[in-house]
């Protein structure tokens, strides 16, 4: 015998849900490889961000964990990008901060 919540359960219409992608990245400025190699795939891969967000492809915002010192070691080598971060950071496409790098889990101070 059936109850009264498990019948109106089966005869429910199935809720509808939004689930929300947010392209992001984490990035390593410097961890089991060199800085110079971590920076040279940043410029390869905020190159293909910045291009997607020109073309209004459908990543809609690109979020930098949090952190903004990625962007300087991006326009360190694309100086000529600064606009494009400006605008795109402006209008919403591309997240960037609140923090100048992420804190090291260990290394729990209050410096970090």
């Amino acid at each position: 015998m059936k109850t009264m919540k498990s019948a109106n359960a089966e005869n429910a219409a199935p809720s509808k849900k939004t689930i929300y992608c947010v392209p992001s990245v984490h990035w390593d400025r410097e961890w089991y490889r060199p800085f110079s190699e971590f920076q040279f795939h940043l410029v390869e891969l905020m190159d293909e961000v910045i291009g997607l967000l020109k073309e209004k492809k459908s990543i809609g915002l690109f979020h930098t964990d949090g952190y903004s010192a990625l962007i300087e070691d991006y326009l360190e080598k694309r100086p000529e990008k600064l606009g494009d971060v400006r605008k795109f950071a402006q209008a919403g496409k591309l997240e960037i901060g609140p923090w100048y790098i992420l804190s090291d889990m260990f290394m729990p101070s209050g410096e970090s």
